[in-house]
């Protein structure tokens, strides 16, 4: 052998055991954490307080690595905690945890997902000021669109900084030139919030032509309710078709409502099945109109509906916990008349329907502005008589960022 090809087989060797070793640990990296393999105690602080964890198996060296910076670690725990994996268990309090560590370790996509977690609640708490200020880290410092979009949307509602709509719209359009989807849909809502609706409607029509589900959302509903476009029940239900497609990842939960309200009054029986299930789905993800008309297609219990007696008051429940009006009035209804399981309850009743009048003169639920303020109702004290749930998730923005999160989950496809 020449001298020569000595170093360069040494180099080769080298090269070789390295490659092993890269191979080697990102096995390790990719295998499952599962508590046979071990398991130890660990803590991480998710903005509000230390949360304890439970790291079984290869978590355990994820989180050694993540404590020392490395972001592709933490990250790997956050989706752990987010989806589960192994033997670990979902749980949103811990992912923010990591989510922020990552952040803070150079990740601008984790930056976006936590101040999404932490500004919607899904975090189990809400802090805007902490929501803003890790937006800004992810935008400002890390170049993440998506951070971007969502300051925009604390700058635009003044929620953990001072408000600036100017700012806000500079900031949803230059970072919907770097591919936010999310931030076009803001700029778009906010120019018709403004008034300008020949500008927020060519945006719709724009980003349902490129495939956005949320174009095709609000075109669908523009066209059912002939609020900023012609009435024109087929055009809306085109729209609507088309932006709602579950099995190919393009869902707007708007979309899907309106979706599941045309199938549901088809009067075919499959397609009454698929708009049922569409309509419970998108009222789990937030969409106040969509727990409405599922009760109301409970109501009417047409062939292949699906759907309980008990589930007629839950739904109208739900919808009336998102301030719809109609929801409340749909409530209000079987207490007066009595129904199934629930008795009749004049107090009750009355409390509701009166509650349907506070919120009559809001628009339409399913075209959500994530940058107004939510109103306290004025007829808290005359609504004593409601049983109460838990509030509700309300930002739209959850369905760009947190996987898995209520909204996401439901729009997925069922199984079997």
């Amino acid at each position: 052998m020449s001298a020569f090809s000595k170093p360069v087989l040494a180099k080769l060797v080298a090269l070789a055991a390295m490659l092993a070793a890269l191979t080697a640990a990102a096995a390790e990296a990719q295998r499952a954490p599962l508590e046979r393999d071990g398991w130890r105690h660990g803590a991480i602080h998710n903005g509000r307080q230390n949360m304890p964890v439970i790291l079984p198996g290869v978590a355990g060296q994820w989180s050694g690595s993540c404590a020392g910076g490395d972001a592709v670690a933490c990250t790997r725990l956050a989706d752990a905690f987010t989806d589960g994996h192994g033997d670990i268990r979902p749980n949103l309090s811990i992912a923010v945890g990591y989510r922020l560590a990552a952040c803070r370790a150079g990740s601008g996509p984790s930056c976006a997902i936590a101040a999404a977690l932490i500004r919607s609640g899904e975090a189990g708490y809400v802090d805007h000021a902490l929501a803003a200020a890790t937006a800004q880290t992810g935008c400002e410092t890390r170049r993440d669109a998506e951070s971007c979009a969502l300051l925009g949307a604390s700058l635009h509602a003044g929620e953990g900084i001072a408000r600036d709509p100017a700012r806000a719209q500079a900031l949803w359009r230059d970072a919907c030139t770097r591919g936010s989807s999310e931030a076009c849909r803001l700029d778009a809502e906010a120019r018709l919030h403004a008034g300008d609706a020949d500008s927020a409607f060519a945006a719709f029509r724009e980003a349902c032509a490129a495939g956005r589900a949320w174009g095709c959302g609000r075109l669908a509903a523009a066209h059912r309710t002939g609020q900023g476009a012609a009435p024109d029940p087929a055009a809306a239900a085109d729209y609507a078709a088309r932006g709602c497609q579950p099995d190919r990842g393009e869902s707007d939960p708007a979309a899907c409502a309106h979706h599941g309200y045309f199938l549901s009054r088809s009067g075919d029986r499959d397609e009454v099945g698929r708009g049922s299930m569409l309509l419970t789905r998108s009222c789990l993800a937030g969409i106040a109109e969509a727990c409405f008309e599922a009760g109301e297609l409970g109501r009417r219990n047409p062939p292949g509906s699906r759907l309980a007696a008990w589930e007629v008051a839950l739904s109208y429940r739900d919808g009336c916990d998102l301030s719809h009006g109609p929801s409340c009035h749909g409530l209000g209804r079987l207490y007066l008349q009595g129904a199934g399981d629930i008795r009749r309850d004049q107090s009750r009743a009355i409390a509701l329907i009166d509650h349907a009048c506070t919120w009559a003169t809001r628009p339409p639920a399913a075209a959500p502005r994530p940058w107004a303020r939510w109103p306290k109702t004025p007829a808290a004290a005359r609504c004593r008589f409601i049983p109460r749930a838990p509030p509700p998730n309300r930002s739209p923005l959850r369905w760009i960022w947190c996987g898995a999160g209520r909204a996401r989950r439901a729009l997925r496809p069922s199984r079997g």
